[in-house]
Order: C-alpha cells, then structure tokens, then sequence
C-alpha cells in the first residue's frame, strides 16, 4: 500500500506538469514559435516515459487483495491511463509543431536564397553598369581626333581607374559614377555638374576617391584647355599676339600646371588653364561649349 500511494503521488505531479508543459508549448506554437514548443513537449514526453515506466512496474507486482491497497491500486491505475492517454495529445501536438517548424525552415531558406540572389544580381549589375560605363568612355577615344590634347588625360583616367577598380580602393559604384560625369562632360555636358562632382569626390577623407578626383579633374581642365586652343576667337587671330600668349601659356600649363607640388589637394586649386577658362566669353562662349566630344551608342 505504501509503494501504491507514493506512486499515485508521484504521477498527480506528473500530470500536472504535463498540463503546464502543455499549456506552454501551445502558448508558443501560437506565437510561431514551433521549434521551442516541440522542445517543451519533447522534454514533457520524456520525463513522462520514465515515470510511466516505475509505474507500470509498480501495478506488475502483486498484491495482497486488501481493500485498502486494492483501492490505492485503482487510483494509480486511473491516474496511470489518464496519463497515457495526455500523451497521445502530447504526441499529436508535437507532431504538429515539428511540421510546422520543418515548412519554416524551408520557407526560412527560401527567402534566404531569394536574398542572396538578389544580392548577387545587384552585384552584377552593378558590375555590368561599370564594364558599360568603362566601354563607352574608352569608345570615345575612337573619333577622329575630335579634342585634340584630351586623349592623354582620358587614357590616365581609365588607367587610374582600373587601378582603382583591381585593388578594390573604390568602390565599383564611386568609379562608376566618375566614369559617367566624365563621359557626360566630355560630351557637353553641364561644367557645374562636373565642378560639383569633383569638389564633392574631394570632400571625402579617402585618400584614393582624392586621387580619382585628381585626375578626373586633370581630364576636365584637358577639355577646357583644348577649347581654348581650337576656339574660332584664337585660330583666327592666329597671327596676333594675343593668340600667341594663350597658346604658349595653356600648352605650357596644360601639361604641368594641375600636376604642381602640393599633394592632392593642388589638384582642386585654381590653375592657370582654369583661369583661361574664365575669360572664355572673350574667345566666344558657344563655341567653347560646343566643343566637345560626339556621343556614342549604348554598350550593350
């Protein structure tokens, strides 16, 4: 009778843990969280199976067939199959939530992979823009001497570039983005665009988007320069002495004014082929703006 008591007392408190465990699993699973209810019912199972399992041993001895220990003997074996048959609602239940989590994880790695591909078609694209950007900028170099005295600079400044571009200093979209204001200003496009851009590009504290800059801005004063040189205003008073000093002095700073000691920043200076470029209305301002060099077709 002794044995019958302490058991009976033993699965009350087990199947009153199993209804908390219960409870808390389905409290979970209503929030989503199937992965930590079939935790909680996994563990309840468990300690369910052992004590099941000295109970069932315990109603296998035999008894005397006293009343009282017959009666004892009734009320585990109540409490015993009410147990069980908990479990079998434990069971489903888990069942439940070990699905459900499953089709999460699926769902999980299906977004996941939906992430990572989108991440990697950006990062193509991304790359396609620059190798467009790259292409068309070098097809202007296929004219026939549209800018002469450009083409120098231009070349510097894709070299710089792919520099730039194989050592990873930049980032492809910064380098594209230069690309695209030098090709839009070398083919007419708006010089206070440009100015911005460069002026900004060396605001940054990278000392490599400064020496892009650099010679990005080389490559626009190139194009400055080379308006000045072949604006109608000098060839035709190409006689006269005030074409003389604007040839000799934009050919001489040309090639050495923008690249003076100084670091980096001499390069966003004033030079003296940008002070050329400020008397341009005396050489005839539409013609400095038209010149420049012809779009090209899209790169596929």
């Amino acid at each position: 009778m002794t044995n019958y008591t302490k058991t009976k007392e033993t699965l009350d408190n087990l199947y009153n843990d199993l209804k908390e465990q219960y409870k808390l699993a389905l409290e979970d699973a209503r929030l989503y969280r199937y992965e930590s209810a079939s935790e909680k019912l996994s563990l309840a199972q468990g300690k369910a199976d052992r004590e099941l399992l000295v109970a069932s041993k315990e109603l296998s001895l035999p008894f005397s067939g006293l009343d009282q220990e017959k009666k004892t003997r009734g009320e585990v074996e109540t409490v015993y199959n009410k147990i069980n048959i908990f479990m079998d609602k434990i069971k489903a239940q888990k069942k439940i939530c070990d699905q459900n989590h499953s089709t999460n994880e699926v769902i999980e790695e299906l977004e996941e992979a939906q992430v990572r591909i989108k991440a990697l078609n950006e990062r193509r694209a991304i790359a396609q823009q620059y190798e467009r950007s790259f292409a068309q900028l070098s097809a202007l170099k296929k004219q026939k001497e549209p800018l002469a005295g450009v083409e120098d600079e231009l070349n510097s400044f894709l070299k710089k570039v792919k520099e730039l571009r194989m050592d990873n200093s930049v980032s492809v979209t910064d380098l594209t983005a230069a690309m695209n204001v030098a090709y839009d200003r070398l083919t007419g496009g708006s010089k206070e665009k440009f100015d911005t851009f460069t002026e900004n590009m060396h605001a940054q504290d990278s000392l490599p988007l400064k020496i892009l800059g650099a010679t990005l801005l080389i490559l626009g004063a190139a194009l400055v320069v080379s308006a000045i040189l072949f604006a109608p205003a000098v060839i035709t008073a190409a006689t006269t002495g005030l074409a003389t000093i604007y040839l000799a002095t934009a050919g001489v700073a040309a090639a050495s004014s923008a690249l003076s000691i100084g670091g980096s920043a001499c390069f966003f200076s004033k030079t003296n082929r940008m002070e050329l470029a400020e008397i341009e209305q005396d050489l005839g301002d539409r013609n400095l703006e038209d010149h420049h060099y012809n779009h090209v077709a899209p790169v596929a």
